[in-house]
């Protein structure tokens, strides 16, 4: 094995079979050109994390899956409706805040898709919903502590479909929108009112999400 080892990169890739490959990329600065780190992934160290399909289960330590399966129901407006009741804890009312509705249009990053950096909102939940039915990613940190907040273990990542939506709880760590379609609509219910409910940090590691 070569010395001369300048710095680690940390990337991920969500592939086909729904799994995120972290292949630890080692940039040599002294190695042979014909040695192991000239082939084509220069990869030392790979493992491998499951995405499971987004459920409550998997999803409660960070929110709520909000979607109608396992949902209280009941008929509404003479039996022409049905209501899925009560779906999410909204926590939007610290420090004088309220709650809004809003309707969010994102675009597809480009791939492979580099996650630069997570946020949080200390002073309350977020709620997205998705407008169409499409799949759409979700991105979380296990670890509410930010200083090693891009450590392989504590990302955890989740495929969710079309009729399910999430509800992060306050101060739970997660990825802005990633979706894998254009004009991808989301409604979403969040907090207004002061206070700085806004903390992001970015990464220390170079992240890449991709479907490739």
């Amino acid at each position: 094995m070569c010395g001369g080892l300048s710095h680690m990169n940390i990337i991920i890739y969500a592939c086909s079979n729904l799994k995120l490959v972290l292949a630890s990329k080692v940039i040599k600065s002294h190695c042979s050109k014909n040695s192991l780190y000239e082939q084509k992934y220069k990869t030392i160290m790979t493992r491998t994390l499951n995405i499971s399909p987004l459920t409550a289960t998997a999803f409660a330590p960070f929110g709520e899956v909000i979607e109608m399966a396992g949902a209280e129901h009941f008929p509404i407006n003479q039996g022409t409706t049905e209501r899925y009741h009560d779906l999410a804890k909204l926590d939007l009312n610290a420090v004088g805040g309220k709650s809004i509705v809003s309707i969010f249009e994102t675009q597809p990053r480009p791939l492979p898709i580099k996650l630069d950096l997570m946020e949080r909102h200390p002073l309350g939940s977020q709620a997205f919903y998705p407008l169409q039915d499409r799949d759409w990613l979700i991105v979380v940190a296990g670890d509410p502590d930010p200083v090693d907040i891009d450590a392989p273990d504590n990302l955890r990542a989740f495929r969710a479909n079309g009729r399910q939506g999430v509800n992060y709880a306050r101060n739970v760590w997660h990825h802005p929108l990633l979706v894998l379609d254009s004009d991808s609509r989301f409604l979403i219910v969040d907090r207004k009112g002061p206070g700085n409910n806004l903390e992001e940090i970015v990464f220390t590691r170079d992240v890449y999400l991709s479907d490739a």
